[in-house]
């Protein structure tokens, strides 16, 4: 019986060490959100509140449009954008989704491109929330209240804090500003997702309630107790009586009796969809860190996007039948310069709109006002935190994909945070908030094109994503879900971008739009410069290929 043979000397010897193709194996973050996570996140990301705030106050912009019309044709229309963010969800469940579905369907310079246009937004918004959160919804509150009530001490910090008043005190609103990004950043960073996360949704709760209060006293009070109430307070305030029927009239008058052109109604449908109803794809931003992943996302896309369609339907209804569009127009007018030239004994004391008029249905009530101020003021916040997600898991996916540096994949140990997004994303809007707030006609009015225009690239990226995986698949659902989304996007943006009624009701202008423009071709040529000189460094670095990580999904 013979000896066995040693093994060859070859194989004792270490092989070199292979270097993997993912930063890590692991992304850090950790499964603990559910269905109920997943519908609040995508009902804070649309926002019935601040986005209805906004159609309210531009709709005079939009000559005789109505409103409901245009509110359930929008809603049509985003159909498919919800069936295509639900599929991708389900079918790759990542964190930092919009990046990776392009990045993995269309080309790795795709999904940068994608993940950098939704993160340039952050940015900005970084800036601008701070700022919208108190002289839009803080200040106003406050001076409506104050208004209404006779409260001097509120009416005084409404005029400190109202954007458009000349008492707007900067200083005032950047430490406020300041403190709200602060308190976010801390707070997400120190609490575990789950407790986090019940901050958020109790803060979408209050806004919710604050709308839900404002449906009911306008239904409680009728239309002819709210004119008599408006005429009621403008003679308290010194004016001639009568205010309700003149600034109806004023409103028909010079901006087209409400619903009189449904040409206009038409126009008016891509504005809801791209501030409105596009924003149905939040669960996309966390879907690594869901339970049951299929279950969670299509229960909560799905119940949110109709609670949003309800909410706004039920707002546009009240204000039809309750406060007269007509009245809301004219009213509204007094908020832009140069677009109220009526009588000045009729200018309200207050911003006119979603917060204000059913303050003043409340009949002096501090309580049910409280309601809706805190209601109001939780609009932008909700938004900020918001950002700091949507940051922080799409920085976490570049890091992990080799395009960020190591640390920004970082998560922290006790609670799985990933603190470097958070915290970068943070310490940007500190900066900017300032130089925003001291400057903001020069730097918002460049730049409220691209809050606009960067997310319809994002989203276009992922239409055409799921086209890919329907081709790849020969599953022809997906493929006309994703064709379908694609032109609705991109001939909503078309249309938003050279319509001049829309241009007017957005705020966007010749300059604003080449500014914007610049912008996204810089984006398209630093997305190509970065990932492909990533690609080049790491293969001469290491010799890793980064191209290799865009065939498989990113850790879980």
């Amino acid at each position: 019986m013979s000896e066995a043979s040693p093994p060859a000397a070859s194989s004792l010897a270490p092989s070199p060490p292979t270097p993997t193709v993912f930063a890590r194996k692991s992304s850090g973050l950790v499964k603990e959100l559910g269905a109920f996570e997943s519908f609040s996140i995508n009902l804070i990301s649309l926002g019935p509140g601040p986005a209805y705030g906004l159609f309210f106050t531009i709709l005079l912009f939009v000559t005789g449009a109505n409103l409901m019309d245009a509110t359930l044709i929008a809603a049509l229309i985003a159909v498919p954008i919800v069936i295509t963010y639900t599929i991708l969800s389900v079918e790759m469940p990542r964190s930092g989704g919009e990046y990776v579905y392009s990045s993995r369907l269309l080309h790795p310079y795709f999904g940068f491109v994608a993940g950098a246009a939704r993160m340039m937004n952050v940015i900005l918004y970084a800036a601008v929330l701070p700022y919208w959160f108190v002289t839009l919804s803080v200040g106003p509150g406050f001076g409506a209240w104050g208004s209404i009530t006779s409260n001097s001490t509120l009416l005084h910090w409404g005029n400190w804090l109202s954007l458009g008043l000349p008492t707007l005190n900067t200083f005032y609103v950047v430490v406020i500003g300041e403190l709200l990004t602060v308190i976010a950043m801390v707070l997400y960073i120190v609490l575990k997702p789950r407790p986090a996360f019940r901050i958020f949704s109790a803060m979408l709760l209050l806004e919710l309630l604050g709308l839900a209060v404002s449906v009911a006293l306008l239904a409680a009070m009728g239309h002819a107790s709210f004119v008599s109430a408006v005429d009621r307070f403008m003679v308290h305030q010194g004016a001639p009586p009568g205010a309700y029927q003149y600034l109806a009239s004023y409103g028909a008058s010079h901006f087209g009796s409400y619903g009189s052109s449904w040409t206009n109604t038409l126009e008016f449908v891509p504005l809801i969809f791209a501030f409105y109803f596009m924003f149905s794809n939040a669960p996309s931003y966390i879907a690594g860190e869901f339970r049951r992943s299929s279950r969670s996302i299509r229960l909560g896309m799905t119940v949110s996007f109709v609670l949003a369609v309800v909410f706004s339907v039920l707002l546009v209804f009240e204000f039809e039948q309750v406060v007269g569009m007509n009245f809301l127009n004219g009213s509204a007018s007094q908020l832009y310069t140069g677009a109220y030239t009526g009588n000045p004994a009729y200018y309200l004391p207050f911003a006119a709109g979603l917060t204000s008029f059913p303050m003043l249905a409340a009949h002096g009530n501090n309580v049910l006002i409280g309601i809706i101020f805190l209601g109001s003021v939780s609009w932008y916040a909700l938004w900020l935190i918001l950002g700091l997600y949507i940051f922080s898991r799409y920085a976490l996916s570049y890091s992990l994909d080799r395009l960020f540096p190591r640390f920004m994949s970082a998560t922290t140990r006790s609670t799985h945070s990933p603190i470097a997004g958070i915290l970068t994303v943070s310490v940007l809007g500190l900066i900017l908030l300032p130089v925003m707030a001291y400057n903001y006609t020069a730097l918002y009015t460049p730049f409220v094109f691209l809050l606009f225009f960067l997310p319809m690239i994002t989203v276009s990226l992922t239409s055409l994503a799921l086209l890919r995986l329907g081709m790849i698949r020969h599953k022809p659902r997906y493929t006309v879900a994703g064709a379908v989304s694609f032109i609705i996007t991109a001939v909503s943006a078309y249309l938003v971008t050279t319509l001049p009624l829309l241009g007017s009701a957005a705020g966007f202008t010749s300059s604003n739009q080449e500014t914007g423009y610049v912008a996204i071709v810089l984006i398209l040529i630093v997305s190509a410069v970065w990932y492909f000189g990533a690609r080049w460094y790491h293969k001469a670095r290491s010799g890793l290929d980064i191209s290799l990580a865009f065939k498989e999904l990113p850790p879980d």
